[in-house]
């Protein structure tokens, strides 16, 4: 513990060493997700780049009251996603790759299956299963997937934040 709160306070102080850290512990992870949402490598290893810039710049705001390092990273890289995603670019690139004879989308997905998140995703109860999927794996922002499962908002976030708290009991991160 005391080794992770020195991490802490060297990205709060913009310390060079921590960044290298921060790759080699969450890099995989990270792009595993990140790979979920984009659907394309490339996209993917540079949306992984923003995300480490983005912490970087913004370590100062990092809160451990708020929740563990890695949940903050996590929350950067989907935002980013999510925001990539629905961009106006992403969408004309993926109709014009569509349309594209020599596009031959993603081969180098990382699968969350390498991960072993979705083997642990899948013991918890179907509730938080539907919701992980779609909010982790498919990318739908909290107000999509309350929509499309008929829950109240409250209810949605209560039954994510159950299923994270369940699933760290299986991760205990560094």
């Amino acid at each position: 513990m005391k080794d992770i709160n020195r991490r802490i306070t060297l990205l709060k102080q913009k310390d060079k060493k921590v960044i290298a850290w921060l790759y080699d512990n969450y890099s995989g992870p990270l792009l595993g997700i990140i790979s979920r949402i984009v659907r394309d490598a490339e996209k993917a290893e540079e949306l992984l780049q923003d995300t480490f810039v983005r912490a970087w710049d913004r370590g100062n705001l990092y809160d451990e009251s708020k929740g563990s390092l890695f949940t903050w990273l996590v929350r950067i890289a989907r935002n980013l996603s999510i925001n990539e995603v629905n961009s106006k670019a992403f969408k004309k690139k993926q109709v014009t790759g569509a349309l594209d004879p020599t596009f031959e989308g993603n081969k180098q997905e990382l699968s969350v299956n390498t991960l072993g998140l979705k083997g642990h995703v899948s013991r918890l109860d179907n509730k938080y299963v539907e919701i992980i999927d779609l909010v982790y794996f498919q990318g739908h922002t909290h107000q999509e997937a309350a929509e499309e499962l008929d829950l109240p908002l409250g209810t949605l976030k209560s039954r994510i934040k159950k299923a994270i708290e369940a699933l760290r009991k299986v991760y205990v991160y560094p």
